[in-house]
């Protein structure tokens, strides 16, 4: 803890922010537990400093996701007319509503209707994951995901609790695939989270987050709504959660970016199941 003061860096509870301007003294502090973790954490460590600087060519859009963790995504992008064309959201919110439970259904070789889409998207957001993650930056496959139109548990389903993703800096940007409103479950993303260097990547425990603690310690969260084709991109490194409290469902397409090396040290590191991909 000295020598972490003596660098300047800032750490509490969860983990250290700055780690990746003074890694030594980082690591010091950091990598005081299993090997795995330790391993797993200097990985961490080794990625966010690769990827430290802001480029100088990036736009406003880019400049709020490197800042803030998190970017919007709206009607300029053209994902809502792609949507609207041929009923294309109503028909994917159908298939998520007749599978008869709440659904995660991985769309890795979508259908015809949904390529326009896709290729849409990822035509738009693979330059920024490889600015933003950088030259390793891999397309982890698309997922589309229905929350029910009730009140849910956190033990039903565990995303509902404040947490972190335990895999590093990596994005996930949702699409809105019907109007994602204060009764749909909204995402809530605490910005300026991004940049921590958790104690633990090992432990799924570690991972969740009282309540009483995130609000005592950080900014308050961004609650992210927005109409069909809207959406946003976030780095799943920031402390987030979704809203348990619900009437209506929500019906996302969500597609993932990661970074394949560091995916690679932490299944050499024995991590148990990272979620990459």
């Amino acid at each position: 803890m000295a020598t972490a003061r003596s660098a300047g860096l800032s750490f509490g509870l969860v983990g250290v922010t700055a780690a990746t301007d003074h890694p030594e003294a980082a690591q010091a502090l950091l990598c005081t537990g299993s090997c795995s973790d330790c391993n797993a954490t200097k990985a961490v460590i080794e990625q966010m400093s690769a990827t430290s600087a802001l480029p100088s060519t990036a736009d406003w859009w880019m400049r709020q996701l490197w800042t803030q963790g998190l970017a919007r995504i709206n009607a300029s992008w053209g994902f809502g007319q792609i949507l609207r064309t041929n009923n294309l959201a109503g028909l994917l919110r159908r298939r998520l509503d007749d599978s008869g439970k709440d659904a995660l259904v991985r769309t890795d070789a979508p259908e015809e209707a949904f390529r326009n889409l896709s290729e849409a998207v990822l035509s738009r957001l693979r330059p920024i994951a490889a600015s933003y993650i950088g030259t390793r930056a891999t397309y982890g496959g698309c997922k589309l995901l229905r929350l029910p139109g009730r009140n849910m548990t956190a033990q039903e389903y565990l995303s509902g609790m404040w947490h972190h993703d335990r895999c590093g800096r990596r994005l996930k940007c949702f699409v809105f695939l019907g109007p994602v409103t204060p009764a749909s479950h909204p995402p809530l993303v605490v910005p300026r989270t991004h940049r921590i260097v958790y104690y633990t990547y090992e432990r799924w425990e570690s991972t969740r987050f009282d309540d009483a603690h995130v609000a005592q310690s950080y900014a308050p969260p961004l609650t992210l709504q927005g109409e069909v084709g809207d959406g946003f991109c976030f780095d799943t490194n920031s402390i987030h959660r979704v809203s348990l409290n619900g009437s209506e469902a929500r019906h996302v397409a969500i597609f993932e970016f990661h970074d394949e090396g560091l995916e690679r040290s932490f299944r050499q590191s024995a991590v148990r199941s990272p979620p990459f991909g």
